[in-house]
């Protein structure tokens, strides 16, 4: 039929016409040729014959026309036309208009038969052998990738875009590739492995292969086995590409991958994440080691069963306002034992919103914090009795008031009212005690809602005598209504004595302090504490906080030192701001329950 069809042709138009004609197969494989087609891509016929139409195409528009050639064999359509460009073999560029009529009807079939026609303005003139095999070699050779295709029938056998030799790092006119240098080239292990996995007529896989640099290239290949219509037998057809680079990038990857696993199982910190449900997920191995528990165990926990309750609504409310500042909590390990964490805790990824995802990167602070508590003890102690002086004046007052009440009833003067004024005084002698009792008696660290205004109160009437001796005045200014801290009671009325202490001790002439709150946002509180001081220098002011450093003659530091880390525990800030000769203004932001 082939032949019927060429003579057909012949016959009619097909030496005779001005424009390039060739007779192609659903394959693309290139059968017969005019001599106007000859002149416009300048090749003999024998050279031509049996190549793909495709070969000739710059490789920019190859896959393009791939497609085209594709799609319309497998239409109904009987004629589709396009803009290409051919390469030339002189390394000149030539846009041909291209038009694809089928010599049938319907889809393509295994006997299908095409005309492609090509026309354009100037024509080149023919060249010899050696100049359409140079074809490949003055193509764009920094392209990496192509296509490929083989037929053992054929001569050469072995077909390749330009691609390869910028593969190869072949420039210009160095060299010409032959099927002998390329197979020369390859590694013959990985030849192997893609020629048994070419039996199942369809592969792909990985061959190493030599550039002309000695370096060595990664190049994924991939093909299909179809059968020829011209010889019978199988042509081998499909694509390469340079992926040396992506290789190297994922074995880089594996590396930093491996680096990142032993670091995590020798990190000290303990990193996991919460999830919204409050499942725990490890990060480190340091997780499985202090916990006690193992990857199947800690799957069954969550940080509801992991965190005493009061610790629990600490770290929830603490996530609410955190800007990445280190947290206290407890957590309980596997044995039961109860174990101090400091942690910071930010949302993962860090534009997650909240209630998603949090990062938390924590250490082992027990020891730590059972210095803490001694130190803290220790300090409270100094408080108390620092407070003395002004306790024994509080309660000496009353005390009089009873002495003098129960002489009068001695003496025979007996009014209902006294027992009522009698009753009252003891009242206020056992609050006073009970407020110092509470202060001075090492209490467990308890996270519990507390009213913040009547915790206010109950400072300012701890600490308002003392202030009276030293002739200043203080002030209480709050809100009305009311406002609950997730906190340890006793823990922050020791941050606000020891502050209202300083500040009455920076104040030797009298003045006044301001004890004044206020809500910068939903989700905080701010209590300033306001002296009108010697005030404090910057450089002074820098250093506050660190341990053994204080503006006091007497001064430990330790004041300072413990109460900015009891609030830090909180999940809040303190600052202060002083300016010499007017006074000291120190802030507390603090968290409020929702």
């Amino acid at each position: 039929m082939e032949t019927d069809v060429i003579r057909l042709v012949y016959s009619s138009f097909f030496r005779s016409a001005p424009y390039g004609i060739a007779i192609i197969n659903r394959k693309a494989i290139i059968l017969q040729a005019n001599d106007a087609f000859l002149t416009l891509c300048g090749i003999p016929l024998k050279e031509v014959v049996g190549f793909p139409l495709f070969s000739l195409t710059h490789h920019e528009d190859q896959w393009e026309e791939r497609e085209r050639f594709r799609s319309f064999t497998a239409s109904e359509l009987k004629e589709t036309t396009y803009e290409t460009r051919w390469l030339l073999p002189d390394g000149s560029i030539r846009q041909v208009h291209t038009s694809l009529s089928r010599l049938d009807s319907g889809p393509a079939s295994s006997s299908s038969w095409f005309l492609a026609s090509y026309t354009h303005s100037c024509v080149p003139s023919s060249l010899s052998l050696n100049g359409w095999k140079s074809l490949a070699k003055h193509n764009d050779r920094s392209v990496k990738a192509g296509h490929w295709e083989l037929c053992r029938c054929r001569s050469p056998r072995l077909f390749f875009s330009n691609g390869l030799y910028g593969i190869l790092g072949i420039t210009g006119t160095a060299a010409h590739l032959t099927e002998e240098m390329v197979l020369e080239r390859a590694d013959q292990e990985d030849l192997n492995k893609i020629q048994a996995a070419s039996t199942s007529g369809s592969f792909s896989g990985m061959v190493r292969i030599r550039a002309f640099d000695n370096s060595m290239r990664r190049i994924l290949i991939t093909g299909e086995r179809d059968e020829s219509e011209e010889c019978g037998c199988s042509v081998w057809s499909g694509t390469f590409q340079d992926v040396t680079e992506l290789e190297q990038a994922k074995e880089s990857l594996h590396r930093h991958r491996a680096l990142n696993i032993r670091i995590h199982e020798s990190f000290q910190d303990i990193v996991c994440l919460i999830h919204k449900d409050l499942r725990i997920s490890a990060l480190s191995q340091t997780v499985y080691t202090f916990s006690g528990y193992s990857e199947d165990e800690l799957e069954r926990h969550t940080a509801e069963t992991l965190l005493p309750s009061e610790d629990l609504q600490l770290v929830r409310a603490h996530l609410n306002v955190s800007q990445g500042q280190p947290i206290t909590f407890r957590v309980r390990v596997k044995n039961g034992t109860l174990f101090w964490l400091e942690a910071v805790i930010i949302p993962y990824p860090l534009d997650s919103t909240p209630d998603e995802h949090y990062l938390v990167v924590a250490r082992n602070r027990t020891d730590v914090m059972t210095m803490h508590e001694q130190a803290l003890n220790s300090d409270k102690l100094n408080a108390v009795g620092g407070l003395a002086a002004g306790i024994a004046h509080e309660i000496r007052n009353p005390l009089t008031a009873i002495r003098g009440f129960i002489q009068l009833m001695k003496g025979g003067t007996v009014k209902p009212e006294f027992h009522d004024i009698i009753l009252s005084e003891l009242s206020r002698i056992d609050s006073i005690v009970k407020e110092l009792l509470f202060l001075s008696k090492p209490q467990p660290v308890v996270y519990a809602s507390t009213e913040l205004y009547p915790l206010l109160d109950h400072v300012v009437t701890l600490i308002s005598t003392q202030a009276i001796l030293c002739r200043i005045e203080l002030e209480l200014d709050h809100q009305a209504g009311s406002l609950e801290l997730l906190c340890d009671e006793n823990q922050i009325k020791q941050v606000l004595i020891n502050l209202l202490k300083n500040a009455i001790e920076a104040m030797p002439n009298g003045g006044k302090i301001i004890l004044q709150t206020d809500k910068p946002s939903d989700q905080s509180v701010r209590i300033q504490i306001i002296d009108q001081g010697e005030g404090i220098s910057q450089e002074e002011l820098a250093r506050i906080g660190q341990r053994f450093y204080s503006t006091k003659k007497n001064g430990t530091g330790l004041g300072m030192m413990i109460s900015q880390e009891i609030i830090r525990n909180h999940g809040g800030r303190m600052s202060l701001r002083s300016t010499p000769g007017v006074g000291t203004t120190v802030d507390i932001l603090l968290p409020v329950t929702q």
